[in-house]
């Protein structure tokens, strides 16, 4: 896997996220995720195929969730609700992602999104990187793409 694939995704992820997040969103540099297990309260990961192959995991809190779900929508999300609302938002960045990235003549697919909370161990792949947002008056969310 080049280097180059490597940025574009990083930097498709970046402009993904301040596009599907309505609001202030400020981003980290990335950095390399070295743990094997992941910890959320509320995540999704979704898989990453084509021209780049690996995984998306998408972490928040429960009410970092449900305070954007409500901003973007209008009503409180709790519950199923949250956790469905929390699968589509992790299809809403990834979709964009795809559609961002293919602008590079990169070509990715994605597959439906596994929503989890608690522990996820990962395994598998090259290199981990993680990108840590803070979004304005909401909380962080942490996106960890890996590489396989």
């Amino acid at each position: 896997m080049s280097s180059q694939l490597v940025t574009h995704l990083l930097n498709s992820t970046t402009t993904a996220i301040k596009s599907v997040v309505p609001f202030e969103v400020q981003m980290e540099k990335p950095t390399l995720f070295r743990d094997k297990d992941i910890k959320t309260e509320l995540g999704v990961v979704i898989g990453i195929t084509g021209d780049i192959k690996g995984t998306m995991y998408l972490m928040t809190k429960k009410h970092t969730s449900s305070s954007i779900a409500e901003k973007m929508y209008g009503v409180s999300v709790e519950g199923d609700m949250l956790t469905s609302f929390q699968g589509e938002f992790g299809n809403m960045i990834s979709g964009n992602i795809s559609r961002i990235i293919y602008s590079e003549d990169v070509e990715i697919d994605i597959t439906p999104p596994t929503v989890v909370e608690g522990k996820v161990t990962t395994n598998g792949h090259k290199v981990a990187l993680k990108l840590s947002a803070s979004i304005l008056d909401i909380g962080e969310m942490d996106v960890i793409l890996t590489i396989h």
